[in-house]
C-alpha cells in the first residue's frame, strides 16, 4: 500500500510540474528602462540617494558638470540647482549612449529639458519666500539656455 501511494505522490507531481513555469530569478531591466525610472519616475531626492551610493549601477554614467554653466555655476545666492543638473545631465549622458544613440531625439530631449524645469522649480519652492522669485527667473534661464544651446 505504502509503495502504491509513493507512485500516485510521483505520478501527480510529474504531471502538475510542467503546468508551473519556472523562472528562476525575473528578467534584468534593460539599461534604457533604468535611466527612464530615474529620469522621469524617481523622486529627485531618491535619484541623488541613488547616484550618490556606492552600490549605485556602474554601467551607467553619472558624471556631471553643473549643466555646463561655467560662469555662474549651478548655485548662486538666490538659487541651487546642484541636483536638477545631476540629474539633468544623467539623462542626457546616458540616453546618448544607450544603443549607441539610437533613442536621443529631439522629443526625448524636450521630455528631459522639461523634467529639469519641473526640478528646478521644485527647487525654488524650497527656497525662503523672498528668493522665490528670482529663483524662479533664474530656472527660466537655465531652462531657455538649454533648450537653446544644449545637446545639439
Amino acid at each position: 500500500m505504502f509503495n502504491v501511494l509513493r507512485a500516485l505522490v510521483v505520478t501527480t507531481g510529474v504531471l502538475v510540474s510542467p503546468l508551473i513555469p519556472f523562472n528562476p530569478s525575473p528578467p534584468l531591466a534593460s539599461p534604457k528602462a533604468i535611466v527612464d525610472t530615474l529620469v522621469f519616475a524617481t523622486p529627485l531626492q531618491r535619484f541623488i540617494d541613488i547616484a550618490s551610493s556606492p552600490a549605485r549601477n556602474r554601467t551607467l554614467d553619472w558624471k556631471s558638470d553643473g549643466c555646463s554653466a561655467p560662469v555662474i555655476r549651478s548655485t548662486g545666492r538666490t538659487f541651487d540647482f546642484t541636483s536638477s543638473c545631476r540629474r539633468h545631465d544623467f539623462g542626457y549622458r546616458n540616453y546618448k549612449r544607450i544603443d549607441s544613440g539610437i533613442y536621443w531625439t529631439e522629443p526625448l530631449r524636450r521630455r528631459i529639458d522639461d523634467k529639469f524645469s519641473v526640478d528646478m522649480h521644485d527647487a525654488c519652492r524650497m527656497r525662503p519666500r523672498l528668493d522665490h522669485l528670482t529663483c524662479t527667473a533664474w530656472a527660466n534661464i537655465f531652462y531657455r539656455t538649454v533648450r537653446t544651446y544644449a545637446g545639439i
